[in-house]
């Protein structure tokens, strides 16, 4: 397969191990980037990761993308399944999160992105944090100009604990 045949390289994942000596859920905070799809599948051997997604309203585009993610052994979880992220978390396992996607507004908070209001996930992913005791690890995944692929992590967000639950 030729994916397995790219270069990359990972930086800073003793923030993955400490999680994981820990037993805690690790939520990765990243951009929208296909190279997502690809870094996720060039690990595959070492993590496991849970992608959340927005279902497609063409049931057999979603269900290409649904099996694309899974065909190494990852899981898809729809963004409105909290409960299933709540599950992965409290049992130690892993789920990527893409900044920009739209909760709805109960969930996302809308921040300016070059002028226009643009949903974010901030707050529902520190709730669903709090609750499962996960460690919100940053990540980049990016191609190089030469092909090779990096993937950066960075260290876990800390919160403020008189932050509250509320949105304003």
């Amino acid at each position: 397969d030729k994916l397995f045949k790219l270069k990359f390289k990972v930086y800073n994942d003793d923030y993955l191990n400490k999680a994981r000596e820990k037993k805690q859920g690790i939520m990765f905070l990243c951009g929208h980037f296909t190279c997502v799809e690809i870094i996720a599948q060039l690990l595959s051997d070492d993590y496991d990761y849970n992608f959340i997604y927005r279902p497609h309203e063409n049931l057999y585009i979603d269900n290409l993308i649904v099996k694309g993610r899974q065909r190494f052994g990852h899981k898809a979880i729809r963004r409105d399944d909290i409960r299933a992220m709540l599950t992965c978390l409290k049992n130690s396992g892993s789920m990527i999160n893409l900044l920009d996607q739209d909760m709805g507004p109960n969930s996302s908070d809308f921040v300016p992105f070059f002028g226009v209001q643009t949903a974010t996930l901030s707050s529902i992913l520190y709730k669903i944090a709090k609750r499962s005791d996960a460690q919100i690890i940053p990540a980049m995944f990016y191609r190089e100009a030469d092909g090779e692929y990096t993937l950066k992590f960075y260290k876990p967000l800390v919160f403020d604990n008189n932050l509250t639950e509320e949105k304003k």
